[in-house]
């Protein structure tokens, strides 16, 4: 942009001012829209034809005999049954959780079958994801 103003015989103050209002103004919206892209890290899961609200924790490292465990608020889960319980170090205390076996669920409209479930008090969301769950990678 600036080198078009350059070229420009009889330019002004203004003319710099103008171009570089401009470029603020681009570069504030796409700041912005990188911003958006890299931090929304809310998910959608699809558990029995409902849909609830997820997020990514790259802090979740709980495994359950070799596979990775998901925590879902334990009032989405009550119709399945525990196949076992472990204890688990969370930011405040230990805290005993129930294992369930989900048959099917969708995440990001992705289907993964035969998920280990821990049943917990969650507040804010209604899932936390395990990140190696979806490849690791997150």
């Amino acid at each position: 942009m600036f080198q078009g103003v350059l070229l420009i015989e009889n330019i002004q103050i203004s003319s710099f001012f103008i171009v570089g209002v401009l470029t603020l103004i681009v570069a504030y919206f796409y700041v912005s829209f990188c911003h958006e892209i890299v931090h929304n890290d809310d998910m959608i899961i699809s558990l029995d034809n409902n849909f609830y609200k997820a997020i990514v924790d790259s802090g979740n490292r709980v495994w359950y005999k070799g596979y990775p465990i998901i925590f879902i608020a334990s009032e989405l889960v009550k119709q399945y049954d525990v196949v076992d319980t472990i204890y688990v170090d969370t930011a405040y205390k230990k805290e005993k959780v129930d294992i369930v076996l989900i048959k099917k669920i969708d995440i990001n409209f992705e289907t993964f079958y035969n998920v280990y479930a821990g049943k917990m008090n969650l507040k804010e969301y209604d899932c936390i994801l395990n990140t190696y769950l979806l490849g690791g990678v997150l």
